[in-house]
C-alpha cells in the first residue's frame, strides 16, 4: 500500500512539475516586466505634471497669463484620468501641445520596450515547452504531451502581450492587450458561448433564450430566475472595465435587476428597484443615473478604479459611485446566486483588466 501511495505521489509531483514550475517562472517574469513598465508610465505621467507646473510658474513670472488657466485645467484633468488625448483640444497653448507630444513619444517608447521584453520571455518559455512536449511524446506520455500542447497554444495566444481578439472587435492595441474575455453570442457550440479574446474562457449559457429584438446581432434574453451566462470565476482586482450591449427598457420594474455579478450582495453592475444604474458591494452604491428613458440597444460601460466606479452610457460618463466591487465576476445577466435576472436582452460583453479613461470609453464606443 505504501509503495502504491509513493508511486501516486511521485506521479502527481511529476505531473505538477511538467507545467507548474515553468509556468510560474514565466508568469512571475511577465508580472515583473509589466510592473516595471507600469512604473515607467507612471514616471512619464509625473514628469508631464511637473512640466505643466513649471510652465505655470514660468508664465506667472513673465506675466504671460494666457496659458495659465489651460495648464491648470490640464493638471486637474490628467490627475484624475491619467491619460493625454491623442489630439489636443482646439485652442490649446503651444507649450501644452509640445508637452503632450513628448508624453506620447515617451509612452510609445515604453510600449515598444515592453512588447519586445514580453516577446523574448514568451519565446524562451515556448522553446522550453516544445522541448518538454517532444520528450513526453517520444516517451509515450500522450496525455501529458497534450497538456503541454495546450499550454503552448495558450502562450501563443498571448503573442506580444495581446490576446489577438477576433477582428470583428476592432480593438486598438492597448485595449486588446487588457482584454480578459469577450462574448457576442454569435460564436457558440450548443449552450457554450465562445470567448472571442483568444483566452478560451468560454461561458455556459443557462436557461436564457435567443432574443428577437433585432438590430444588434445575436442576443439572449435573461428573464427567469436561473437565466445567466455562467463564467469561470475571474479575479479582476481593483482596476477593470466591463462593457455590455443591453436592450431597454428592462422588465420587472420595482425589483433589482443584475447585469454582472459575483453572487449575493456583490454585483458589478445592476439596475435597482428605482431604475438607478448602480453596483452592490455589501451595500448598494448608486451612480445618480436612471435608465427609465432608455429604449432600444445601448452600451453600458462600468469602470472600477481602486476606490470608485464610473458609469457610462453610449460612450458618455453619466455618473460615479464611491465604491468598487473587487470580487470575481462569475455571471452575466443575473446574480451568480440566481433570482435577480436582468429581465432584458444582452448582445455582447467585454471585460478588460484596466481602468479605461473617458477618452478610451468614447473611442471604443465609436469603433462599434
Amino acid at each position: 500500500m505504501k509503495i502504491c501511495l509513493f508511486i501516486f505521489f511521485m506521479a502527481c509531483s511529476t505531473y505538477a512539475d511538467i507545467l507548474t514550475g515553468p509556468r510560474n517562472k514565466f508568469e512571475v517574469a511577465l508580472h515583473e516586466v509589466e510592473k516595471k513598465h507600469e512604473a515607467s508610465r507612471t514616471g512619464v505621467g509625473d514628469h508631464y505634471l511637473k512640466t505643466l507646473q513649471a510652465m505655470i510658474a514660468y508664465m506667472q513670472r513673465t506675466g504671460d497669463e494666457f496659458g495659465v488657466r489651460p495648464a491648470e485645467e490640464e493638471i486637474k484633468r490628467f490627475s484624475s484620468a491619467r491619460t493625454v488625448p491623442e489630439k489636443p483640444p482646439a485652442g490649446s497653448p503651444e507649450l501644452i501641445i509640445k508637452a503632450q507630444e513628448k508624453y506620447h513619444e515617451a509612452i510609445k517608447k515604453i510600449d515598444g520596450e515592453e512588447t519586445s521584453e514580453i516577446d523574448q520571455l514568451a519565446s524562451r518559455y515556448l522553446t522550453s515547452l516544445r522541448a518538454v512536449h517532444g520528450r513526453l511524446k517520444s516517451g509515450g506520455r500522450v496525455n501529458d504531451a497534450n497538456l503541454v500542447q495546450e499550454e503552448i497554444e495558450r502562450v501563443q495566444n498571448l503573442g506580444s502581450g495581446s490576446a489577438k481578439p477576433a477582428a470583428s472587435l476592432r480593438l486598438p492595441r492597448d485595449a486588446a492587450k487588457a482584454l480578459v474575455f469577450a462574448y457576442d453570442f454569435e460564436e457558440k457550440e450548443g449552450r457554450k458561448i465562445r470567448d472571442l479574446s483568444g483566452r478560451k474562457r468560454h461561458g455556459d449559457l443557462l436557461g436564457a433564450k435567443p432574443s428577437e429584438k433585432g438590430g444588434d446581432g445575436a442576443a439572449y434574453e435573461f428573464t427567469l430566475d436561473n437565466d445567466m451566462l455562467e463564467l469561470e470565476s475571474l479575479n479582476i482586482g481593483h482596476a477593470w472595465t466591463l462593457i455590455m450591449r443591453v436592450h431597454f427598457p428592462l422588465g420587472n420594474g420595482g425589483s433589482p435587476r443584475v447585469l454582472a455579478s459575483n453572487g449575493y450582495r456583490q454585483h458589478h453592475v445592476m439596475i435597482d428597484a428605482s431604475d438607478e444604474l448602480c453596483l452592490t458591494s455589501d451595500r448598494a452604491a448608486g451612480s445618480g443615473y436612471f435608465v427609465k428613458d432608455l429604449k432600444g440597444w445601448h452600451e453600458i460601460a462600468v469602470v472600477g478604479s481602486y476606490t470608485k466606479t464610473l458609469f457610462y452610457v453610449d460612450g458618455k460618463n453619466v455618473g460615479a459611485a464611491p465604491a468598487i466591487v473587487k470580487a470575481p465576476i462569475k455571471a452575466i445577466g443575473n446574480s451568480a446566486a440566481g433570482g435577480r435576472p436582468c429581465t432584458g436582452a444582452i448582445s455582447s460583453v467585454q471585460l478588460y483588466r484596466s481602468s479605461f479613461s473617458n477618452e478610451k470609453i468614447a473611442q471604443l464606443f465609436s469603433l462599434r
